[in-house]
Parts: structure tokens; C-alpha cells; sequence
């Protein structure tokens, strides 16, 4: 009962917010009945400088520290807009459904789109890595939706969704100290089928949320398209034009007459510009990378590939390895062996019969497509060590265990790969 109550006031606090700033939606009623259900269970501390932290009492441990991590980072990139933000909750959700439940979503959106976080008010919520089977870059995630709640508390009214979305795309690898991040060459190679075939998406479904599909592809070329807008105006006065953007809004101006006045760009010149950027599509080799992911896969040489690649399974779990091996070899085309699917089977079995060099090759040919896949940095790491260098190892291991921190082999892999560091770097 003592966790009841306390749910049920959270629950208060945030649809009060959101219904204040954007409308309820579904009745308020069912919404306190579904909050309470998943959130009574969380175990709720206080963190980091006032942070309200949610998670299950199982995973709370685990997560506080990584957690932890995150604001912190977030804290040292944009101290500006974090010493600006009002205080904030965490809430991890460790069941797609609970995370739909409890954010209005519907379950096929989190699953086909990949929505992984969203904010609502001074709340984030995110899904756990234990929901993915492989785990997944949720860190990222968390600090993509910390980025969303520092714009928004800075600019107190609705910012144009691309730009909102395209903003924290943009930074949201700067907590860990990593670069801006730019679209890759599946990014790209979407960007360029699109143009090629007619299909960008317009400046008005750019206004609209980006989540409320259930179409992969859908999702990542409207960021894609997104982060390269926001790109235009990066390119001229850096990250802080951005938050000048936001407090511009926030003091009641016009998007518009803020960004000219910020940017140096109209935002019909602005856009202009951004179409002029996502013209030029991507490169020939750009488009079989997305090709590859999204199409390939599925079609017909595709299934028929995932058809030796089960039998291979078979005759690797009877034992029978190079015979396994010999059938993925036979997959002769070259765009399939880029896949995690593939590349993940033959690296395992390469590492199997003792050939580390081979399995190495073929993950980083595939982790050139799929940079954050976990099973593939396992494979890497593992590699790495066989191959004897283990500050090499020692360090993709740690950022695989970010990705899976609930993966029991790869905490077996990173303690021993860290036993001769001293006990409290273990």
C-alpha cells in the first residue's frame, strides 16, 4: 500500500503537467488505473543531485550506476541548459508492454518503430535492456530523451518536431564525450531510395511525432531527414545556436523569427536549403547498405538464405562445426554475409575451430552496418582476446556490457577480462 499512494501522486504530478501543456489524452480514469499497476512495483530512490530514479527492484542496482553515468555526462556537455532544467524523474520499464501501457503508445508502435524512450513533461521514460534480447544502446536513448526535456524546459512552448527531434539526434552522443553525430551509411542510402523514388517525407509529417507508425523505415528517414536540417544550422553557429533557439521560444517569440535571427535563415530558406542537402541522397554503396537491412532480408534470397542459416544451427548444435560453417559459406552473396544474421553465425563458428583473424574479419565488415549490434561486439571482444590484445577486448566488452548489462556471459567475459585491475575498477 505504501507504494501505491506514492504512484498514484507521480501519477498526478505528470498528467497534470502534460494535460496543462498539450492535452490528456485518453480519460484520466484508465490512465490512473494503468499507472498504477506498473509503477507501484518500482523501487524509487533519489539520485544524482534530486533526480527521482523508477526502476524494478531487480534491475535497480544494476541500473542506478549507468543511469548515474548518463545525467552526469549530460550534466558536463550542457551545463547551461541542466542548471536551467527544472527537476526531472527517470522511470525505467522493463516490459514493452508496461512502457506502451503507461505512455499511450500502442504495443505495435514500441516493436515496429523501435520507440524506446519518450518524455512527458518532467518525466522520461525508457525501456529497459532487459526487454531486447540482445540488449541495446538505451543509454543513448536516455540521453536523447534528457535533451528533449533540457529543449523543452527552455522553451516552454512546442518546438517544431523536426527540430526537436533532429536536435536531440544530433547530441545525443556528446554526455559520453562523442562526436555530433551524422547519419550513416544506411541513414544515407535510405535518404537516396527515397529521393530516388519520390518518397521524402514532407515538412508537414515532419511537424507530426515520428513514433506514430509502425514502419521502421518510416522512422529512420524522417530522423535521418531531421538531424539533417538541424544539421544546417549546426553547421553555422554550432550547439548553442540550438539552445539560443529554444530560449528565444521560450520568451514567447516565434519559432520562425527566432531562427532567422539565430541562424541567419528564414525558415522557408532553411528549408530550402535542407531539401537542397537531402537531394544529394547518398552514394551507390550507400544505397545497397540500406538495401541490405531493409530489403534483402526479406525477400526471397533472403528467406532462402535463412533457411541454410537454421540448418546451420542444426548441424552446429549436433556438433558437426566446419559442416555448419560450410553451409553459411555457401551463401554466396555478398550483401547477406553483411548482416548481423549471418556475420554473427560464421564469426561464432570461426572463434569455434580456433580462427579468431577470420571471425574478426567478418564482424567488423558487418558492425560497418550495424555499429551498436551487442552480439556482434561480443564476437569482437572475444576475438580481441583470443588474439591476445585485451585493452582491445577489455574495452568493447565494457561497452557490450552497457548495451546488455543483464547478460550473465557477458559479465562472466568482462570480469575476467578485468581481473587484473584492481578491485574497484572491477
Amino acid at each position: 500500500m505504501m507504494r501505491v499512494i506514492p504512484a498514484l501522486l507521480l501519477f498526478l504530478v505528470v498528467w497534470s503537467d502534460v494535460a496543462a501543456g498539450q492535452g490528456a489524452g485518453q480519460d484520466l480514469t484508465e490512465r490512473a488505473a494503468a499507472w498504477r499497476m506498473v509503477m507501484a512495483p518500482l523501487r524509487r530512490e533519489i539520485i544524482d543531485d534530486g533526480v527521482e530514479f523508477f526502476a524494478p527492484e531487480e534491475e535497480w542496482e544494476i541500473l542506478r550506476d549507468l543511469v548515474v553515468e548518463v545525467i552526469s555526462g549530460t550534466r558536463e556537455a550542457f551545463p547551461g541548459p541542466m542548471e536551467a532544467a527544472p527537476e526531472f524523474r527517470v522511470v525505467i520499464l522493463s516490459r514493452v508492454e508496461q512502457f506502451a501501457m503507461i505512455t499511450d503508445l500502442r504495443t505495435a508502435e514500441v516493436l515496429g518503430a523501435g520507440v524506446r524512450g519518450v518524455t512527458l513533461a518532467r518525466t522520461v521514460f525508457v525501456l529497459s535492456p532487459s526487454a531486447e534480447a540482445a540488449g541495446y544502446d538505451w543509454q543513448r536513448v536516455l540521453a536523447h530523451e534528457l535533451l528533449h526535456l533540457l529543449a523543452r524546459s527552455l522553451s516552454s512552448a512546442p518546438l517544431p518536431v523536426w527540430f526537436d527531434e533532429g536536435l536531440a539526434w544530433s547530441l545525443d552522443d556528446l554526455w559520453r564525450a562523442g562526436p555530433i553525430r551524422r547519419p550513416g551509411p544506411v541513414d544515407m542510402g535510405l535518404l537516396a531510395l527515397a529521393v530516388r523514388g519520390r518518397k521524402l517525407v514532407g515538412w508537414d509529417r515532419l511537424k507530426e511525432s515520428f513514433g506514430q507508425t509502425e514502419d521502421p523505415r518510416a522512422v529512420r528517414l524522417a530522423f535521418t531527414q531531421a538531424a539533417l536540417a538541424v544539421r544546417v544550422i549546426l553547421d553555422r553557429g554550432g550547439v548553442e545556436d540550438l539552445w539560443a533557439i529554444c530560449r528565444g521560444v521560450g520568451d514567447g517569440r516565434d519559432f520562425g523569427a527566432v531562427l532567422a535571427e539565430v541562424s541567419g535563415y528564414k525558415l522557408d530558406r532553411l528549408q530550402m536549403r535542407s531539401e537542397t542537402v537531402w537531394g544529394r541522397g547518398g552514394t551507390r554503396a550507400e544505397m545497397n547498405a540500406a538495401r541490405i537491412i531493409f530489403e534483402l532480408q526479406t525477400g526471397p534470397e533472403g528467406m532462402a538464405a535463412t533457411d541454410r542459416m537454421h540448418l546451420a544451427d542444426l548441424l552446429w548444435g549436433r556438433g558437426r562445426k566446419a559442416a555448419a560453417l560450410d553451409i553459411l559459406k555457401g551463401i554466396d552473396n555478398e550483401g547477406l554475409r553483411r548482416t548481423a544474421a549471418w556475420a554473427l553465425r560464421a564469426g561464432r563458428l570461426h572463434l569455434a575451430l580456433g580462427r579468431a583473424q577470420q571471425a574478426l574479419d567478418i564482424v567488423d565488415t558487418a558492425l560497418e552496418l550495424q555499429c551498436d549490434d551487442g552480439q556482434l561486439l561480443l564476437v569482437r571482444a572475444l576475438a580481441y582476446e583470443t588474439l591476445g590484445r585485451e585493452a582491445e577486448a577489455r574495452a568493447v566488452m565494457a561497452s557490450v556490457y552497457r548495451l546488455q548489462p543483464f547478460a550473465l556471459d557477458v559479465c562472466a567475459h568482462l570480469q575476467r577480462l578485468e581481473g587484473g585491475q584492481d578491485e574497484q575498477d572491477r
